[in-house]
Formats: structure tokens, C-alpha cells, sequence
């Protein structure tokens, strides 16, 4: 006798169907005493892993129950509706005479029960947190090898800060990656930068990203000579961020973001350009502990 929810409410006397469709739970329940329903619906909720088939003792030729939840969240919900149902057959004398039923009032037991417990369920969902479905983008561009500050490292100071955020957030990353790599030296590395600064180049990388999906973008880089890497530039020049939200954060050693912040207003006029973040190469490096304490102050 189980049925789908459509089908369920065609069934005789001997059975009704309480159905609800979104939550996939098919179920029937044949109603001669409030201890064996009890009994009934508490093994249901007990075996609510995959779909399962209980045969009452008392009816196994008259009556099965097909059970199927996927959320404990929906599980809990529809258990308060069996109780509240329960009690309305407790305290309703619902009983089968013969060939009759009061059909009237048990179908209005059964709104009351479902409107009640549906008016809970949506109070408590709204005091859950939901995930957040929009696309988050991390993005920088970072170096290695010798720095002013903390010598030759092996991760770049800017690299350290952005894949804490990724971790943080749960976001996608993209490194910016010049085609031609800079020198390994500091001097010789700072003059190129200074060279293309005069020369407003936009340096090459490697690959790209589309960004269109994504709603909230990180763009990290090192302060270079007071601004950002001319690589950084050769970025937001090739991707259109107008109606997203733009976070910068930047690795610097005491000259902070330099107004680069106001850069991505300017270039971008319908971004919203949130506050962001600048920390000290230096501490990026050496002192993870109270850098990740910082991001995590500054992602509130």
C-alpha cells in the first residue's frame, strides 16, 4: 500500500496518506491504536538511513511504510509534525467505526499539525546559517627569491597572505605569473620595476582566468616604488570588475598601500572596493601566528 505523495491520497479508509513531497517521505499509516503507531513511526525514525520497508506486527498483510530522508534537518521537522499528528489522534478520538471516518476534522487536524510545525521549522532555519553560494576569487601576484627585509625566501611575502585567505574564505586562487621572470636579485629586480613604472609597461603572464563568475575578488601584490607591479596592472586592464567586490591586500615595508586602494576606484567606478588589507612583508614571513590574527581580524 505504500504510494507516492499523489497517489497516497486516493487510498481507502483503512489508510491515509500523509505525503510530503519536497522532503521525498512517502509514507502511510494505518490508525487502530496510538501505542503501535507510536511504535511504528519511532522504528521509521530509527532506520531513516536510505530507504527502508517496516512491516507492523499487528498488520503485515494490510500495511507497509517506505521511509526516505536525506537531511536531519528535514528529519527532526517532519518527526515534530508525527508528534503533533499523534497527539491529535490522542486527544481527538480518531478511530476507524466500520466504513466512516471524520474526514473533515482529520484533515483539518492534519493542516493545523503541518502549519504549526512548518511556522517552527522556519523560525530555526532562519537562525541557521546558510552557505554561501556566491564565487569568491583570490588573486596576486607575489616574489621569491631575495627581498629587502627577510633575504632570500622560498614563498613570497604577498603568496603567504593570499593562501591564508583562500583557506579562510574557501575561495578559488589565480597567481598572476610574469612570462619573463624577474631577476633573483633584489637590486636587479627593483631596477627593472622602477623601469617599468617610467615605461608604464604592462608585463605578460602566463595563463588567465575568466572572472565573470565570480562575485567577490582578493587582489593581492607587493608595494613596488609606491604603487602596485606593472604585471598587476596588465591584469585589471584585461578584466572588466565594474558591479563586483574588489578587496585589496598588499605586502609592503613601511610605505603601506600606498593609495593603491583608490586605484581600483578609480578604475573601476560600480566595484565596491572594500577596506583593505596591508601588512609588512617582514611579519607575513617571520611571524605567521600573528599574521593569520591579523587576516582573521580583517575577514570579520
Amino acid at each position: 500500500m505504500v504510494k507516492t505523495a499523489a497517489e497516497g491520497m486516493k487510498n481507502d479508509y483503512r489508510c491515509r496518506s500523509f505525503a510530503c513531497i519536497n522532503a521525498r517521505l512517502y509514507f502511510s499509516i494505518s490508525v487502530k491504536s496510538e501505542t503501535s503507531t507510536c511504535r511504528i513511526i519511532k522504528q521509521m525514525l530509527d532506520n531513516s538511513v536510505g530507504k527502508v520497508n517496516i512491516t507492523p506486527p499487528q498488520y503485515t498483510t494490510t500495511t507497509r511504510y517506505t521511509h526516505s530522508l536525506s537531511h536531519c534537518t528535514v528529519r527532526k521537522f517532519y518527526y515534530t509534525i508525527l508528534l503533533r499528528f499523534l497527539y491529535t489522534i490522542r486527544h481527538k478520538d480518531f478511530r476507524i467505526r466500520g466504513n466512516t471516518m471524520k474526514l473533515k476534522s482529520f484533515f483539518m487536524a492534519a493542516v493545523i499539525a503541518a502549519s504549526t510545525s512548518t511556522a517552527a521549522f522556519a523560525q530555526n532555519t532562519a537562525n541557521t546559517p546558510r552557505s554561501d553560494k556566491r564565487k569568491t576569487l583570490v588573486v596576486y601576484f607575489s616574489r621569491a627569491d631575495e627581498n629587502y627585509s627577510v633575504g632570500t625566501i622560498t614563498e613570497g611575502n604577498t603568496a603567504i597572505l593570499a593562501k591564508m585567505i583562500a583557506a579562510k574564505t574557501g575561495a578559488d586562487v589565480f597567481e598572476i605569473v610574469p612570462e619573463k621572470a624577474y631577476p633573483k636579485q633584489y637590486r636587479a629586480c627593483t631596477d627593472i620595476a622602477k623601469q617599468e613604472q617610467r615605461d608604464k609597461a604592462r608585463p605578460a603572464y602566463k595563463g588567465d582566468i575568466d572572472v565573470s563568475s565570480y562575485d567577490t575578488i582578493y587582489i593581492g601584490y607587493p608595494i613596488w616604488w609606491g604603487d602596485m607591479p606593472m604585471v598587476v596592472y596588465t591584469f585589471l586592464e584585461k578584466h572588466d570588475l565594474n558591479g563586483k567586490t574588489i578587496i585589496p591586500f598588499c605586502t609592503h615595508e613601511g610605505s603601506g598601500l600606498s593609495g593603491t586602494d583608490n586605484t581600483f576606484r578609480r578604475h573601476y567606478k560600480t566595484a565596491t572596493v572594500k577596506e583593505a588589507l596591508a601588512m609588512r612583508g617582514s611579519t607575513a614571513q617571520n611571524r605567521r601566528s600573528e599574521t593569520e590574527k591579523a587576516v582573521d581580524e580583517w575577514l570579520k
